[in-house]
């Protein structure tokens, strides 16, 4: 049987999740986003141009998300997609320069947020 402390440890795990999984859900909702969307952007802010074939390879985002993903931040103009000239094959993934602010804003605003939570 499992003592009372360790029922108490994990209770208040659980608690501290669920407070940080209703904060990120109004974040995500509001932006209308998902977790790997926003991790995408940040890998791709961070970067500046990469590869999709890079993400892949090195597993940076599960691979079943990285075209959905893409697709979203990529109607929603957040990013741009560019084939290579000598191999269409190649697709070079970086930040819209036309909404690059709105992408630093979205980036600080999710780092504040997870800022406030851990102080």
């Amino acid at each position: 049987m499992i003592d009372q402390q360790s029922t108490e440890t994990a209770h208040n795990f659980f608690m501290e999740v669920n407070k940080m999984r209703k904060i990120f859900d109004a974040f995500f909702n509001e932006h209308q986003l998902s977790m790997y969307d926003l991790e995408l952007l940040l890998i791709i802010y961070e970067a500046g141009n990469i590869q999709l074939k890079n993400l892949i390879q090195n597993d940076t985002i599960k691979i079943n998300q990285v075209n959905k993903s893409i697709k979203k931040l990529h109607n929603l103009k957040l990013i741009m997609k560019r084939r290579e000239p000598k191999d269409e094959r190649t697709v070079n993934l970086c930040i819209n320069q036309e909404n690059k602010e709105e992408v630093i804003s979205l980036l600080q605003h999710f780092s504040d947020m997870i800022k406030e939570i851990y102080t």
